[in-house]
């Protein structure tokens, strides 16, 4: 890489590098273990609500398939 990339990227200054690297604090520890346990409830939602669409799905496809057959067969027995 092109060591002259970050020449002319602005830099922070002292204070926000200070700021930046101090250690968190135990309610910011906390709100951000609260915000990925909301998202991660969120994402198993979201699955579950996809599964359950293409069970159903699958049961709609696997019922008309049946009720196709049924008709291409009583229809064949009909023409003979």
């Amino acid at each position: 890489m092109d060591p002259s990339i970050w020449q002319n990227a602005p830099s922070v200054s002292v204070n926000e590098n200070e700021m930046l690297c101090k250690p968190f604090s135990e309610i910011e520890i906390k709100n951000a273990l609260d915000q990925m346990e909301k998202k991660i409830k969120l994402l198993d939602q979201t699955k579950s609500r996809l599964n359950s669409t293409k069970v159903v799905g699958i049961l709609s496809r696997v019922i008309l398939y049946n009720f196709l057959m049924i008709f291409i067969i009583i229809e064949w027995i009909l023409v003979e």
